[in-house]
């Protein structure tokens, strides 16, 4: 521009045009100011792959009024022309400024937009919500559906994206969410810019990344060496190379797996320094299987690789976009010494990984009076020269791996939360053969409280062993605190239950404070007095250990078992009860022993009565026990009664035998007889009365006196008298 004469005069009140030597860009609103054109001023921004681009557009506008918060949220295009075709860049605009007269003459008015692509819309939300059995490109392209904006995937390797059991979007932006995913994985994006529209493109190899018409191939020039014609070319030519670790380890846990290590290395060539090369180790956390594992270690350490050493370069070519390939002539002096690696998929290719733009227009021709360069108006002077058109490229050698840094990190959750166990309809009890249990979070908007709602947790217990331990399911309604391993909100855990107003305590409180224990319910369809109780009340002079059981109840004692009651003991049986003992039984009962058999009881024994009542009027019992094989000793130091309601019936196998000691008193109010098959005798003294079964009685003593107040009869027919 030096050496020429640039004037400034009228072309029309209403319409702009360029300069005649800059006619480089023009600038395209979709509010289509036609009769006021926007004019482009400058473009500087920076774009990279997986990270979003950030473009600020200035440009110039003859009205002071111009209604420029209508562009806020609108698509703002930029339209060059390229040595092929039109390039377009561009995207919604997120912030527009206006910055006042931008000459002295007050012709022109400066406007500044902030634009950035369409997929920078997903950093305004927050969101918590939760994925389930869903691979992370499909959960990525559900994230992005929602917002029915052009993308496309180019995945080479399908055989890396494993359905995840679980993932969670906790407290992020869907850009966050959907970021950390991709960065797991390897998948990194770029934009394709059209004339309305940004199209997204998500890729996981090189293999993806295609050439631009008219840019396939591109001339390397130093800079005292570039012609002084106008060519599209790359200099300024800087190299990067840093120390990084050449090793990345991974290790993880399955509980289905317990013995199992999840542990897989990658490594590439050590750089040739004295120093212990570095590694990276990573508690993961998410995986299932070393099958997962393993492209996770090799996907990190990739990403490591243009860390290392990339290139940079000076550009002019307008149509080299990043995400594109292209191939370097006339390679740096400084490169070509350096031993190239072994992959020959693309020699001498090189991938467009970020651009830093620099686009500036001269000067417009302005309506009004004739306005002349002169030495106080340094403004239009910088103007004139002013004009450019450059970018800023740092590339990767296709021919080492490629991959993007983790940069953003995973949300971690603080502290425990409440959630609500859910499952299938109509169930009261759902789990799975762990114990296991799902719960619908209080922040989940989009779970239906049902068996769908979450993964199975697992739930922690007082004592978890091989096959034994403490268990209890919570149930559905429950309302339980889950914790989070390493506060990874993909790793849910229980650890504890609460009572709320709908889940009172089962028991009245304060009033039953010194109660603890145990209250269960009868399932399904049970409610409150269908029950299994057990509880200990430790109320001072009330203690108890209460002990309830809704229908059986079965006690195995392998050994010896023994109760000592140092008071009363009460024993009621509804229905029938039986006792077997193999061998021996023996009891000792120091005070009176009452028995009452059928619907009689025994006055001293009032089962009806309360049974602390009853139990002090039965005393203070003891029992001793003594072993005889085959017998059954009973020992009453007192006295022993017993009434039989209806009969009584004795049957002995051989003899028996009954010793008083004191008077024997028998009573029969009706019948007595009294029968022997062999011979019945009476004996008192000298004296024997005695029956023989041929019918013959004997009487034998000193004395026999018959006495009969009113009729003696005897028959016989023969009567002798000695």
């Amino acid at each position: 521009m030096s050496g020429s004469k640039q004037l400034w005069h009228v072309v029309d009140k209403r319409s702009m045009r360029l300069s005649t030597d800059a006619d480089m860009s023009r600038l395209v609103s979709s509010l289509g100011y036609h009769s006021q054109p926007l004019l482009f001023e400058s473009f500087q921004g920076e774009e990279s792959l997986s990270r979003l681009p950030e473009f600020s557009i200035r440009f110039l506008h003859t009205s002071s009024h111009l209604n420029y918060r209508e562009l806020a949220g609108k698509q703002l295009t930029l339209n060059m022309d390229t040595a092929a075709k039109t390039r377009y860049l561009g995207g919604i605009v997120t912030q527009i400024e206006a910055l006042g007269p931008a000459d002295s003459q007050g012709s022109y008015y400066r406007y500044e937009c902030q634009v950035r692509p369409w997929l920078w819309l997903s950093t305004l939300n927050k969101n918590y919500r939760i994925f389930q059995h869903r691979s992370v490109p499909e959960i990525v392209q559900e994230v992005l559906e929602a917002y029915e904006q052009p993308f496309e995937f180019c995945l080479h390797h399908q055989n890396r994206y494993p359905q995840r059991d679980y993932i969670v979007q906790y407290g992020e932006s869907d850009f966050e969410f959907i970021s950390r995913l991709l960065e797991d994985v390897g998948i990194y994006y770029y934009f394709i810019y059209e004339e309305n529209e940004q199209r997204l493109r998500l890729v996981d190899d090189v293999v993806c990344h295609e050439k631009i018409t008219g840019y396939e191939r591109l001339p390397y020039y130093e800079e005292y060496a570039v012609p002084q014609v106008a060519v599209e070319c790359l200099t300024a030519f800087h190299a990067v190379e840093r120390l990084l670790p050449t090793r990345y380890q991974a290790q993880d846990y399955n509980f289905l797996m317990p013995k199992v290590s999840f542990n897989d290395v990658a490594n590439e060539q050590p750089s040739k320094t004295h120093h212990p090369e570095a590694e990276v180790f990573e508690w993961t956390g998410v995986f299932k299987s070393l099958d997962d594992i393993k492209p996770y270690c090799q996907t990190q350490l990739n990403s490591l690789h243009h860390q290392r050493k990339y290139f940079q370069y000076q550009s002019t070519a307008r149509g080299l976009t990043t995400g594109a390939r292209f191939q370097l002539i006339n390679e740096p002096v400084a490169e070509r010494s350096v031993e190239k690696g072994d992959n020959n998929r693309y020699p001498g290719d090189y991938l467009v990984t970020s651009t830093r733009y620099d686009l500036r227009e001269s000067p417009y021709e302005t309506l009004g009076a004739l306005v002349t360069k002169s030495a106080t108006n340094t403004e239009f002077e910088t103007n004139l020269s002013s004009y450019r058109c450059l970018m800023y490229l740092t590339v990767h050698d296709m021919e080492k791996p490629y991959g993007v840094l983790k940069q953003t990190p995973k949300p971690r959750v603080n502290g425990l939360q409440s959630a609500v166990v859910v499952g299938l309809e109509g169930e009261e009890i759902w789990t799975n053969e762990h114990g296991q249990v799902k719960v619908q979070f209080h922040w989940d908007r989009e779970g239906q409280s049902d068996h769908d709602s979450s993964c199975w947790l697992r739930v922690a217990s007082p004592w978890a062993s091989a096959g034994f331990g403490a268990i209890q399911v919570p149930r559905v309604g429950d309302e339980v605190l889950v914790d989070f391993i390493n506060g990874d909100p993909d790793r849910p855990i229980i650890v504890g239950r609460v009572y709320n107003q709908l889940n009172m305590p089962p028991w009245e409180l304060p009033l039953h404070a010194t109660r603890s224990g145990f209250y269960t319910r009868s399932s399904p369809d049970g409610h409150f007095r269908t029950k299994n109780i057990l509880y200990f009340e430790d109320k001072m002079d009330h203690e108890e250990v209460y002990l309830r059981a809704e229908k059986d109840k079965n006690t195995l004692v392998q050994n010896d078992q023994t109760h000592h009651i140092q008071n009363n003991a009460v024993e009621k049986v509804e229905h029938h009860k039986a006792i077997k003992v193999a061998k021996n039984h023996y009891e000792l009962i120091g005070g009176n022993m009452s028995l009452a058999i059928g619907e009689r009881q025994n006055p001293g024994v009032d089962l009806s009565i309360p049974p602390i009542a009853l139990a002090k009027q039965l005393g203070k019992p003891e029992q001793a026990f003594k072993e005889e094989s085959g017998s059954l000793n009973l020992a009453v130091e007192n006295d022993k009664k017993e009434t039989i309601g209806r009969d009584h019936a004795q049957r002995v196998m051989k003899n028996k035998t009954v010793y008083v000691e004191g008077h024997h008193f028998h009573q029969v109010n009706e019948e007595l007889l009294i029968r022997s098959n062999t011979a019945i005798a009476l004996q008192c003294g000298q004296s024997e009365i005695r029956l023989e079964p041929d019918g013959s009685i004997f009487i034998n003593g000193k004395n026999l006196q018959i006495k009969v107040e009113d009729l003696l009869n005897m028959l016989s027919t023969i009567v002798k008298v000695n």
